[in-house]
């Protein structure tokens, strides 16, 4: 009979601490998927901060583009009218005059606008590439990320055990995570 109860007292007590051991291997791994999580999403911060900064370059960009055609349309106009200033009458006179600095001053607006172009193309380099890649190399590690943190056995265990779902997800910012939700 004391047999018996020493070999179910070890029984239990194998048990339990098999158990501990259980909660602490989730703890960890809760832990582990919450800096990793961490990770993952200020990764995607800065790839879209990225994309908003091309966004914003390429709409400057066509608003420059925009710009500089409107400037030469009006100084191609500008300079037939200079043409038939030359050909008059009086070259030199009031109209004729305020033609020629309209001409002076979209030369100098053009200046002014293309510089700003060549600035703008200098600031942002064309690394689209790159952030494509950036993007997949992303897209991977968030599967990896979900089929390991979310989809997977351990997850739920994770999310089941009532010591280890508590050490990983005391506050609230955590339990909004992934790592701490159900789906």
């Amino acid at each position: 009979m004391m047999k018996c109860v020493l070999k179910s007292t070890l029984l239990l007590f194998s048990c339990a601490t098999v158990n501990v051991v259980h909660a602490v291997d989730l703890i960890e791994f809760g832990k582990n998927c919450l800096i990793e999580e961490k990770s993952l999403n200020a990764e995607k911060n800065r790839l879209d901060n990225y994309q908003q900064e091309q966004d914003l370059t390429t709409v400057q960009q066509n608003q420059i583009a925009n710009t500089l055609k409107t400037y030469k349309d009006e100084r191609e106009q500008l300079e037939i009218a200079i043409t038939d200033c030359h050909g008059s009458v009086d070259p030199n006179s009031a109209s004729c005059h305020k033609i020629r600095n309209r001409y002076n001053q979209l030369i100098y607006l053009e200046d002014k606008v293309q510089s700003d172009a060549d600035r703008l193309t200098l600031d942002n380099p064309n690394v689209n590439s790159d952030h494509e890649y950036d993007k997949a190399v992303y897209q991977q590690k968030l599967s990896r990320f979900v089929a390991a943190c979310q989809d997977s056995n351990t997850h739920y265990a994770l999310i089941n055990s009532t010591e280890a779902y508590e050490e990983v997800c005391l506050n609230e910012k955590n339990r909004q995570t992934v790592t701490c939700s159900l789906f």
